[in-house]
Parts: C-alpha cells; structure tokens; sequence
C-alpha cells in the first residue's frame, strides 16, 4: 500500500507565504503544515559580497559613481542546496515544488535567474525554465533613504527526471540584474543606493510515496 505524502522546507520568513491549504497547490502534491524546515535565503545588493565592483563607486568628472555609466548592474549570491538526503529515496520522489518570495528593494526593475550549480560551478538546470523573471521596481520612502520593496512570489515545480539532476548540484546561484538605468536615477538618491536590497526566500516541497 502506499501513501502520498508532502515534506515542506522553508525558511522562517517565507511561512506567512506558503500555501494556506492544498487547494493552492498543484494536485500531484500535499502540504502538511507541521513539517517546515528552511532551505535559504539571502540579500543581493551592489557590495563586493554580490559580486559588485566596489571601484565602481569611484566618482566621474561629474561626481557620479561611475557604475551609473554602465549599462547593466548584475548582482549575484550563492545558496547551498543539497539533495543528498533525497538521493537514497529518489525513486519514491514525485515532484518537488520550489516557492521563490522575491522582494525587490530597487526603485527599478529586476531581472533575476537562478541556477543549479555543482562544485565545478557548472550550471546544472536553472530555477525559471521559461527565461528570468522581471521583478517590479520597489517605492522610494521619504527622502529615499529607503525603499517599499515590491514582492513576487512564482512557485516552479520540477518533475521526476529533473530531479535526477539536481543530486549534482551543491548551490543555488541567484543572480539579478538592473539594466536601462541610467537615465531614471535621481542623483539626490545615489548615496542611498548602497543600502538598498533585492531580496531572496526559497522553500521546496517534496511529494513524496512511502510504502507502508
């Protein structure tokens, strides 16, 4: 006999975002709610730990940070991910379900990706398979000192024979881009734009067959 179960893993914050019942969820999987474990979540924003040239807030003849004369910002951070504990019972796997909470702390548009990488830092699969994902711009709060995020949440489900795959992977790599900038900055925010944040939450759901 066997029984479809559902294992949720989710990081603290995205809790108040997960399903609120199964109906919200696709029909192959079950949620159940006392099972939450968290998987990641991080912060990208234009400092050296995302990957940011930190010489690109040198000034130009204008008095301007000279990353504003690019024509794309990219960001990008690292999750770990480890299927391991998966691998030994992949043939009971049905389906995972990854929920991505995105919160866009720019007052632009973020295109972001993620992708599966293994140790090589060989890209595996990626998270959208349709292409990356436009997040919209946050709100300036007051003067500009900080930023009303906007919020995106996509839920991607991987079948059976991706997930085969992901048992290589070791990392999650997000990475964000801001692009076509240039002319929309207003130069009494640039000093605030060392503070401002795109931010990551992931959680997977399993559905899984036990044999009782």
């Amino acid at each position: 006999m066997a029984l479809v179960t559902g294992i949720l893993l989710v990081p603290v914050s995205c809790l108040k975002e997960m399903p609120r019942s199964e109906k919200d969820l696709p029909q192959s999987l079950q949620w159940n709610p006392d099972l939450a474990f968290p998987l990641g979540n991080d912060s990208l924003g234009l400092n050296e730990g995302s990957g940011f040239n930190d010489a690109l807030w040198e000034l130009n003849a204008d008095s301007i940070p000279v990353w504003i004369d690019q024509g794309t910002v990219e960001m990008s951070r690292s999750i770990p991910f480890d299927l391991a504990s998966l691998s030994q019972d992949i043939d009971h796997v049905n389906g995972v379900l990854f929920r991505l909470n995105l919160y866009n702390g720019f007052p632009h548009e973020v295109i972001t990706q993620a992708y599966f990488v293994d140790l090589e830092q060989n890209r595996i699969d990626s998270m959208f398979g349709e292409g990356p994902e436009t997040v919209n711009p946050g709100g300036i709060v007051g003067i500009g000192e900080t930023v009303d995020p906007s919020y995106l949440r996509r839920d991607v489900t991987f079948s059976k024979d991706r997930i085969e795959l992901l048992g290589q992977a070791t990392e999650i790599l997000v990475n964000a881009w801001i692009t076509g900038y240039a002319d929309d900055i207003d130069t009494a925010l640039i000093d605030f734009y060392r503070s401002y944040q795109f931010d990551v939450d992931v959680g997977i759901m399993v559905s899984i067959i036990l044999d009782l």
